[in-house]
Order: C-alpha cells, then sequence, then structure tokens
C-alpha cells in the first residue's frame, strides 16, 4: 500500500500515515468485518462513496457509487 501526507502537511500526518502503511503490512489473523445493515438501514450514499458493507437481509456485501448501494453479485442497485 502507498500512502502519502502531502509534503506541506504537519509531522503528526506524516507519522499516522506512516502507521498505516505499517499496520497494513502486518500478516493478518482474522477475516475483515464490514458494518452490518438492512436494505431499510442502508447509510446515505452521498456520504459512503466507495463504502462496502453487509447487507444482513439479502445477505450480500455491497458497495456505494456515491449514488446507490450496490449488490456485488449482480451489480444491481439495492
Amino acid at each position: 500500500m502507498k500512502l502519502r501526507a502531502p509534503e506541506d502537511a504537519p509531522q503528526w500526518l506524516h507519522r499516522f500515515a506512516r502507521r498505516i502503511v505499517e499496520a497494513d503490512q502486518e500478516p493478518k489473523d482474522a477475516p475483515l468485518r464490514l458494518q452490518t445493515f438492512t436494505t431499510t438501514t442502508l447509510p446515505d450514499p452521498a456520504k459512503w462513496i466507495a463504502g462496502l458493507i453487509f447487507v444482513s437481509d439479502i445477505p450480500m456485501a455491497a458497495v456505494c457509487d456515491g449514488t446507490h448501494w450496490k449488490r456485488l453479485d449482480t451489480g444491481a442497485n439495492i
């Protein structure tokens, strides 16, 4: 993973970015857990652009394009 703070960013941001990269390189011993919602409780897509969630009543993971939540299997809007 490449993650860099802008050259003129404060030092704390540079340290934070380095820690994220280091943490990403550590071995993972557990699966990634997604936030869970139902089709009636989906968050506002405008606030979750490129978000990934689990929709428990489908059950299916969904990705947000900024306008809609989309099923990962078919790409259909939820």
